[in-house]
């Protein structure tokens, strides 16, 4: 089974103040906190746990200006928490990274 998930990134109610714009079409936008919908979050969940059932695949998809990474390999199964550390760390490094508040990558 392959499964599509469409998720949406919204303002995070608990982390903004919400007010419209000054034409009253919009709300205004600058410095707004995101996050997944609610609901949306429950969908890929449930899609996960269909998926581990029956098997098959999930895609999640959505539109906006940040960037997804997805690291998938067959040889990645069954990995312990140095092996998936040491895949984190081999992504971060190809990456073009800013780091903010903490210990760069050597």
């Amino acid at each position: 089974m392959e499964i599509l998930v469409c998720v949406k990134r919204v303002p995070d109610t608990a982390e903004n103040e919400i007010e419209v714009n000054s034409d009253g079409s919009d709300i205004e936008r600058d410095d707004l906190v995101y996050s997944v919908n609610e609901w949306d979050n429950y969908a890929v969940e449930e899609a996960i746990q269909i998926r581990d059932n029956v098997g098959g695949s999930v895609t999640v998809v959505t539109v906006g200006d940040d960037n997804g990474l997805l690291l998938c390999d067959d040889a990645f199964e069954g990995a312990d928490g140095r092996g998936v550390a040491t895949l984190l760390k081999a992504a971060v490094e190809k990456g073009n990274y800013d780091w903010r508040g903490g210990v760069a990558p050597n």
